[in-house]
Formats: structure tokens, sequence, C-alpha cells
């Protein structure tokens, strides 16, 4: 993609290079005329040419210019439409305007092969692709099967005979690449015991404790059975007459973390939950009360569901979040002004990014943002439907779900009341209304005027 971009010709002698293919030969110099790979600037001249292209198609293909500008990863495009001819008339489109640039898209894959039937059998990529391919080698891999329309894991072997040290389970939990949270709850296990080195104040290279190498051998052992597992990329059913957002927080000593589910009703009455994306958090070493770390997961949750609505182009007829703790949903639906300031802050900004009469209890066994908040090792997770599809009364009847009401007799972290009392000031009104020189038979008729008055 950069090579396609020519750089302007009065800047070009900034990019010169010095090279020979022997060390027998004379140093040449070479100008080089297009955009380099490893300038701070290139991939932003590289994507303002694909919003130059976005804008001067503006005006007779919106459509066309709001993909370009919305669903490219750099030079990876990921868009998708409701109906084959939709698919196809992005495909031809997006090509003819990138072409127009020097741009021309190859790789096409999709979930279904009528779209790319016009597209030439060299342009094509088939099987599975996979996703974040540009990032350094990963310990887990994300990639897409186009033919399933799944998403797949690849997990690389993990080899425990070395010298397992803070360093390496840090390097090992930094190659973990998981995008969208789905994997949340078996990645606050390595984040946790990542923690419990620091909190152990262990050296990089120090040999780790019994008990928590135990437990990192446990989550590395079965980091693979996360090959079997594959996940629905479509999380919206077909023919949708109702989308609705649901979130979750929960938080534990340890941890905490949200997650977010669709819940899509067809147009046959079937009601649909999907997890969409999930992210989590350790606690902080400095121990919080339970209560208080309740409420940085409500945070998190309307941060993450702020971004979610800003990113997506579904517009959803209801939100909704559950927390099971009493007493952050009754911080959240109480004026600030009340409220001490950690507490306060905190309420502030839930209240400026949700509505307040969003927010409903849910029984704890019934929150599957527990398992971001305590953990699940890769074998529990492909099994644990809740965690997939969100607890069971959400496919069912509104009325049927949890009371709205879960009152709270005596909220904490309220400021204290402080009533002053005190005499009255006696104001020497007289000294400052009667002027010094007056005698005392002015003074008097002076003074007597107001009660005249009234």
């Amino acid at each position: 993609m950069y090579r396609q971009v020519l750089v302007h010709q009065s800047q070009r002698n900034l990019q010169k290079i010095f090279w020979r293919s022997n060390p027998g030969e004379r140093l040449q110099s070479y100008t080089l005329n297009t955009v380099t790979y490893g300038h701070a600037s290139a991939s932003f001249l590289a994507i303002r040419c694909l919003f130059e292209l976005a804008n001067e198609c503006e005006e007779n293909q919106s459509d066309i210019a709001s993909i370009i500008r919305h669903d490219f990863y750099v030079d990876d495009m990921l868009t998708g439409a409701e109906t084959i001819e939709h698919a196809q008339y992005i495909c031809r489109e997006v090509s003819r305007v990138l072409k127009s640039g020097c741009f021309e898209l190859r790789k096409w894959c999709s979930n279904d092969p009528l779209v790319l039937q016009n597209i030439g059998e060299t342009n094509l990529s088939f099987g599975i692709l996979e996703l974040g391919a540009d990032e350094s080698t990963k310990t887990l891999g994300l990639h897409w099967s186009c033919k399933n329309d799944k998403l797949l894991y690849n997990v690389e072997k993990i080899f425990n005979d070395q010298k397992c040290t803070k360093r390496t389970i840090l390097s090992l939990t930094a190659k973990i690449f998981d995008p969208l949270g789905l994997l949340g709850p078996v990645i606050v296990i390595a984040k946790i015991l990542l923690q419990s080195l620091w909190i152990e104040k262990l050296s990089w290279d120090e040999v780790l404790p019994f008990s928590i190498l135990a437990k990192w051998t446990k989550f590395t052992n079965e980091l693979s059975k996360l090959n079997e597992l594959s996940v629905n990329r479509q999380v919206v059913c077909e023919g949708a007459t109702k989308i609705e957002l649901h979130g979750f927080a929960d938080s534990s000593e340890r941890a905490y973390g949200a997650c977010l589910y669709i819940r899509s009703i067809d147009d046959k009455g079937n009601v649909h939950v999907n997890l969409l994306c999930a992210k989590s958090k350790v606690a902080p070493v400095k121990t919080l009360s339970i209560p208080r770390l309740e409420l940085c997961a409500a945070l998190l949750l309307a941060r993450l569901t702020d971004k979610i609505i800003n990113s997506m182009t579904i517009t959803f007829e209801r939100c909704v979040f559950w927390l099971d703790s009493a007493i952050a949903l009754a911080w959240i639906q109480t004026s600030p002004n009340i409220l001490k300031t950690f507490i306060a802050n905190r309420v502030t900004e839930i209240q400026t990014l949700t509505k307040t009469y969003e927010w409903r209890y849910t029984p704890s066994h019934d929150n599957p943002a527990d398992y971001l908040s305590r953990g699940l090792y890769p074998s529990q997770i492909i099994n644990t439907v809740a965690w997939w599809h969100g607890p069971d009364w959400l496919k069912l009847s509104v009325y049927e779900w949890p009371a709205l009401e879960h009152k709270v007799d005596d909220l904490p972290e309220i400021k204290s009341k402080v009533l002053a009392a005190g005499p009255a000031p006696v104001l020497a009104c007289l000294d400052e209304v009667l002027p010094k020189s007056l005698d005392l038979k002015k003074g008097t008729n002076l003074s007597g005027q107001p009660n005249r008055q009234i």
C-alpha cells in the first residue's frame, strides 16, 4: 500500500539511501519516490489517501465513502452486507474507487461464494484468514474460517521445560491476541498470576514459588484446548426485527470485568443471544471494598458500551445493564452531589455515558461477568453456555426477567451532613447609616424614619 503513494517532488531528497551490491563496489545514492516503511508519517499518508478517495466519491456514493472511511484497518477491509446483491455492489464499487487511486484490492474472501463470483480467481483468498497477521509472533492467534463463518483460535505449543520466571510469563501473556475479549475469563487467570508476581516482589529472572508455578503450568497445559473452540462470527440473527444490547459487570477481590451481549429477535419471534465482546482488569494492589470494585466494573461496562455504540452501525432498540451488587446499583441511581469523592467521580461518568433507568439488578448466579472476575480454564470455557449466550432468562419475555427493585436501607459512602449554629451577628447599622457630624436631635429623627415606614 505504501509503495502506491508518491511523495511530493520537493520532499524526495529526504528519502535518500546508499546501496552497493558487494563491498568492492562504490556506494550508489538512490532516492525513494514513494512512501517508505518505517517513517513515522507513512501510515498517516497512506490512510489520508484513502480518505481523499472517499471524499471524491462522497457526493454520488456516500455509502461507499463511508465504507472506505470506517471499514479499513490500514490496508485491510472488513465489511459486510445484508444481501448477496449488496455485497457484490460493495466489492465492485470499492474496487473501482480504490483502483482510481492505484490501490488494487486483492485476497478477497467471503462466507458466501456467490459474493465473489465476479472477482478473478487470482484475487481470491481461500480457507482461513488470520486476523492481526501483522502483529508480532503470537502465543494465541485469532482466525476466521470463511467457509464456516466461524472464529477460530490457534495456540502455539508452549514448552514448560524452560526456566519459568516473571519475564517468560509476561512475554507469553503479551502475545495473546484476543481483540474482542471473547477469551476474557481465560486471559484473566494469566493477569492475576502476573499481578501475584509483582505482589511477591520477585525479580525478572527469579524462579517462581511452587504455588504460582503450579497454577501457571496448569494454565499453559490447557491452553492448547482452545484449538478445539469455534465461535460463530454472526451475532445478530437473520431477519432481525428487534436488536437489544445487554451488559453485565461483576467483581471479585482479584479482578473485575464487563461483557456485552446482543439480543436479537427474528421475524418468527425466536430470541437469539450471543456474546459480542468483553473486557477485564485486575483489581488494584491497594485493597478496595467489594462495592467499590463493583462500581469500577460498572464504569468499565459503561465505557465499553459507549465505544461499541459509537463503533457499530446497528441501532439498538434498548440497552440494559445488569449488576449483582445492590449497593453499586444504588450509587448509580443516586445524585453524585451527596456521595464521597471516589464514588461520586465514577457515578458522574457512568451517568454521563448511560441512563440511570437502564441499570437493573441480577442475581449473582445469573451474572456471566462473574467468569471475568474469577477466571475459567480453557477446558471449562468451551462448554460454559452461560458465557457464550448469557443467562437463560434473556431468551424469555421481559416480564420474566429479574425484578426491578432491590433497595438498600443504609447506603454507605454518603457525605456526612454538618449543621453549624451560632448567635446571629448584631450589625451596627446605625453607625453605617448616620453621619458622624449629626447632632442628637437630627439623629433621633432620622433613626425613627424606618419605623414610621413599617
